[in-house]
């Protein structure tokens, strides 16, 4: 990850492409943390994903944490339509140029995740031996996205930050316990025992992993009043 990271620099004159150089780390990421859930052992998000940190010149000299510098919609960033037709193929459609230049001029319409729906279909195979089931599948994937957001919210705590907030968005639109609810309750009722938290994640502290997920919790309402 570390070798990965240090090729992620916002530094050249398509900004686009720069933004996709993460596409490697993102995918490693979500397969620790799909892994991650899927297992209840933390140990791999606390290596691959809380602990990887990336130095972005252009925002501050020191470090920041990739959690909160790479995600679904920052890697695509300026590049949307093309994600959309990424999405699109996965699901076996035909994406011609008229296609692409259809979602770029808005004459079609696009995914409210594309790059979070191509993770998705891109990694089911990898975890068919482990989770056969598809909503089983969707159900760790969707959790590996919350705690995804919830470290971003955690490092980005004094700073700002914009998650990815994938698939998992508008899954749960219409759910009155959508699953960053149902992880914050396992959360608060489980404290110090929650598996996170014994494994590292949030400095090992209850306290700040709350503040994380209350904040996840709040932004993933405002992406889903938006997506409709």
């Amino acid at each position: 990850m570390r070798q990965l990271t240090s090729l992620i620099i916002r530094d050249g004159d398509i900004p686009a492409l720069l933004h996709l150089r993460a596409y490697p780390s993102l995918v490693i990421m979500y397969v620790a943390s799909i892994a991650t859930t899927s297992r209840r052992d933390f140990v791999p998000m606390l290596g691959l994903v809380a602990s990887a940190s990336v130095r972005d010149r252009f925002e501050s000299p020191e470090s920041t944490g990739l959690a909160r510098f790479t995600n679904v919609r920052a890697v695509v960033e300026g590049a949307e339509p093309l994600a959309s037709a990424l999405a699109l193929s996965d699901n076996g459609t035909d994406v011609t140029l008229e296609i692409i230049n259809g979602l770029g001029e808005k004459k079609i319409g696009g995914r409210h995740t594309p790059m979070s729906d191509h993770l998705h279909s891109l990694l089911r195979e990898l975890f068919r031996d482990e989770l056969a089931d598809d909503a089983e599948y969707a159900t760790a994937f969707d959790r590996a996205e919350v705690m995804l957001d919830a470290l971003a919210a955690d490092t980005s705590a004094q700073r700002g930050w914009a998650g990815g907030f994938g698939r998992y968005t508008w899954r749960n639109k219409h759910s009155s316990t959508p699953v960053e609810l149902q992880m914050l309750d396992e959360l608060t009722q489980q404290c110090e025992a929650c598996g996170p938290i014994l494994d590292g994640l949030f400095g090992r502290s209850v306290d700040r992993a709350i503040s994380a997920f209350e904040s996840v919790k709040v932004h993933a309402e405002m992406v889903r009043r938006q997506q409709w």
